[in-house]
Protein backbone atom coordinates (compact mmCIF):
# COMPACT_ATOMS: atom_id res chain seq x y z
CA UNK A 1 0.00 0.00 0.00
CA UNK A 2 1.28 3.76 -0.90
CA UNK A 3 1.92 6.17 1.88
CA UNK A 4 0.38 9.01 -0.11
CA UNK A 5 -1.55 8.05 -3.03
CA UNK A 6 -1.61 5.06 -5.52
CA UNK A 7 -1.67 4.82 -9.34
CA UNK A 8 -4.63 2.86 -9.65
CA UNK A 9 -5.19 0.68 -13.05
CA UNK A 10 -8.01 3.38 -13.96
CA UNK A 11 -5.06 6.14 -13.26
CA UNK A 12 -2.83 4.34 -15.04
CA UNK A 13 -4.95 3.70 -18.70
CA UNK A 14 -6.36 7.58 -18.38
CA UNK A 15 -2.55 8.43 -18.50
CA UNK A 16 -2.03 6.03 -21.32
CA UNK A 17 -5.12 7.06 -23.38
CA UNK A 18 -3.99 10.82 -23.26
CA UNK A 19 -0.50 9.59 -24.33
CA UNK A 20 -1.92 8.04 -27.40
CA UNK A 21 -3.91 10.83 -27.93
CA UNK A 22 -1.00 13.30 -28.05
CA UNK A 23 0.79 10.89 -30.27
CA UNK A 24 -1.65 10.22 -33.18
CA UNK A 25 -3.00 14.36 -32.71
CA UNK A 26 -0.36 16.69 -32.33
CA UNK A 27 2.50 13.67 -33.40
CA UNK A 28 4.64 14.43 -36.57
CA UNK A 29 4.91 12.12 -39.01
CA UNK A 30 8.64 11.07 -39.78
CA UNK A 31 10.66 9.24 -41.99
CA UNK A 32 13.10 6.68 -40.84
CA UNK A 33 15.80 6.42 -43.07
CA UNK A 34 17.83 3.31 -43.14
CA UNK A 35 21.49 2.57 -44.90
CA UNK A 36 21.53 1.63 -48.59
CA UNK A 37 21.43 -1.91 -49.06
CA UNK A 38 22.68 -3.30 -52.47
CA UNK A 39 20.73 -5.16 -55.24
CA UNK A 40 21.76 -6.07 -58.84
CA UNK A 41 21.67 -3.23 -61.05
CA UNK A 42 18.24 -3.73 -63.48
CA UNK A 43 20.12 -2.40 -66.47
CA UNK A 44 23.37 -4.39 -67.10
CA UNK A 45 24.63 -8.58 -66.54
CA UNK A 46 26.53 -8.13 -63.74
CA UNK A 47 29.76 -10.49 -63.77
CA UNK A 48 30.26 -12.84 -60.94
CA UNK A 49 34.21 -13.38 -61.73
CA UNK A 50 34.80 -10.12 -62.04
CA UNK A 51 32.35 -8.86 -59.35
CA UNK A 52 31.31 -5.70 -60.92
CA UNK A 53 29.07 -4.68 -64.52
CA UNK A 54 29.74 -6.73 -67.40
CA UNK A 55 28.85 -3.34 -69.45
CA UNK A 56 26.41 -5.37 -71.08
CA UNK A 57 22.88 -3.75 -71.55
CA UNK A 58 20.25 -5.83 -70.98
CA UNK A 59 17.19 -5.99 -72.95
CA UNK A 60 14.23 -4.01 -71.73
CA UNK A 61 16.68 -2.54 -69.08
CA UNK A 62 15.62 1.61 -68.12
CA UNK A 63 18.72 3.51 -69.35
CA UNK A 64 19.93 1.65 -72.86
CA UNK A 65 23.25 1.89 -73.69
CA UNK A 66 26.09 0.90 -75.98
CA UNK A 67 27.76 -2.90 -75.13
CA UNK A 68 31.41 -2.49 -73.49
CA UNK A 69 30.77 1.17 -72.27
CA UNK A 70 29.56 2.12 -68.82
CA UNK A 71 26.40 1.04 -67.53
CA UNK A 72 25.09 4.63 -66.89
CA UNK A 73 23.07 3.64 -64.77
CA UNK A 74 25.48 2.07 -62.17
CA UNK A 75 28.68 3.58 -63.00
CA UNK A 76 29.50 0.13 -64.00
CA UNK A 77 29.85 -1.56 -60.21
CA UNK A 78 26.86 -4.16 -61.38
CA UNK A 79 25.13 -3.01 -58.22
CA UNK A 80 22.28 -0.08 -57.48
CA UNK A 81 21.41 0.58 -53.95
CA UNK A 82 18.06 1.46 -53.20
CA UNK A 83 17.30 3.54 -49.23
CA UNK A 84 14.84 1.89 -47.46
CA UNK A 85 12.52 3.78 -45.46
CA UNK A 86 9.38 3.93 -42.91
CA UNK A 87 7.70 6.15 -41.93
CA UNK A 88 5.99 6.60 -37.99
CA UNK A 89 4.43 9.23 -36.22
CA UNK A 90 6.02 10.93 -33.11
CA UNK A 91 5.95 13.44 -30.61
CA UNK A 92 8.62 15.88 -30.47
CA UNK A 93 9.73 18.54 -28.13
CA UNK A 94 11.88 21.27 -30.11
CA UNK A 95 12.83 23.06 -26.73
CA UNK A 96 14.94 21.67 -23.93
CA UNK A 97 12.99 23.47 -21.58
CA UNK A 98 10.05 21.32 -23.33
CA UNK A 99 11.55 17.70 -22.78
CA UNK A 100 9.85 14.76 -21.94
CA UNK A 101 13.10 13.69 -19.78
CA UNK A 102 14.44 17.01 -18.43
CA UNK A 103 18.03 17.57 -18.83
CA UNK A 104 20.28 17.79 -15.50
CA UNK A 105 21.17 21.50 -15.01
CA UNK A 106 24.67 21.39 -16.50
CA UNK A 107 24.09 20.00 -19.52
CA UNK A 108 24.43 22.35 -22.36
CA UNK A 109 21.93 21.13 -24.84
CA UNK A 110 22.40 22.80 -28.51
CA UNK A 111 20.21 24.04 -30.96
CA UNK A 112 19.19 21.32 -33.44
CA UNK A 113 18.36 18.61 -30.82
CA UNK A 114 14.92 17.16 -30.71
CA UNK A 115 13.25 14.87 -28.05
CA UNK A 116 10.54 12.39 -29.56
CA UNK A 117 8.47 9.71 -27.55
CA UNK A 118 6.69 7.16 -29.67
CA UNK A 119 5.27 4.10 -29.60
CA UNK A 120 6.92 0.80 -28.56
CA UNK A 121 5.87 -1.38 -31.65
CA UNK A 122 8.22 1.28 -33.24
CA UNK A 123 10.79 0.91 -31.54
CA UNK A 124 12.77 -2.19 -33.64
CA UNK A 125 12.85 0.14 -36.47
CA UNK A 126 13.94 2.94 -34.62
CA UNK A 127 17.36 0.91 -32.93
CA UNK A 128 18.04 -0.41 -37.06
CA UNK A 129 18.53 2.80 -38.24
CA UNK A 130 20.67 6.21 -37.27
CA UNK A 131 18.93 8.89 -39.14
CA UNK A 132 15.19 10.41 -39.07
CA UNK A 133 13.38 13.09 -41.21
CA UNK A 134 11.24 15.69 -39.39
CA UNK A 135 8.08 16.49 -40.55
CA UNK A 136 7.65 14.88 -43.64
CA UNK A 137 5.03 18.05 -44.61
CA UNK A 138 7.43 20.92 -45.25
CA UNK A 139 9.94 18.19 -46.71
CA UNK A 140 9.50 20.26 -50.24
CA UNK A 141 10.69 23.36 -48.44
CA UNK A 142 13.38 22.09 -45.71
CA UNK A 143 15.14 18.29 -44.93
CA UNK A 144 15.15 18.37 -41.43
CA UNK A 145 17.46 15.53 -40.99
CA UNK A 146 18.26 14.01 -37.49
CA UNK A 147 20.99 11.34 -35.99
CA UNK A 148 19.67 9.49 -32.94
CA UNK A 149 21.69 10.43 -30.18
CA UNK A 150 22.12 7.57 -27.41
CA UNK A 151 19.49 4.82 -26.82
CA UNK A 152 15.83 5.26 -26.57
CA UNK A 153 14.79 5.10 -22.91
CA UNK A 154 11.57 3.75 -21.20
CA UNK A 155 12.03 5.92 -18.10
CA UNK A 156 9.94 8.42 -16.21
CA UNK A 157 6.94 6.77 -18.40
CA UNK A 158 3.63 6.46 -16.14
CA UNK A 159 2.84 3.85 -18.21
CA UNK A 160 6.19 1.43 -18.38
CA UNK A 161 6.26 -0.88 -21.57
CA UNK A 162 4.30 1.29 -23.72
CA UNK A 163 6.18 4.56 -24.96
CA UNK A 164 9.90 5.00 -25.81
CA UNK A 165 11.63 8.64 -25.66
CA UNK A 166 14.68 9.50 -27.47
CA UNK A 167 16.71 12.29 -28.27
CA UNK A 168 18.02 13.48 -31.75
CA UNK A 169 20.57 15.57 -33.43
CA UNK A 170 20.01 17.95 -36.78
CA UNK A 171 22.63 16.75 -38.94
CA UNK A 172 21.39 18.51 -42.23
CA UNK A 173 20.12 17.21 -45.52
Amino acid sequence: MAKIFSLTDDIKQIAEFAIDDLIDQLGKTCKLVYAASPSPCPNCIFDPIGNKSSNTWISGGPIPFENGSTCPHCDGTGLHFTTVTKDIKVLVANSPKDFFQKMPANIQIPAGTIQTKGYMKDLPDVLQTRKMIFQLDVQGLVKYTYELSGEPIDQGNIVQGKYWVANWVRVGA
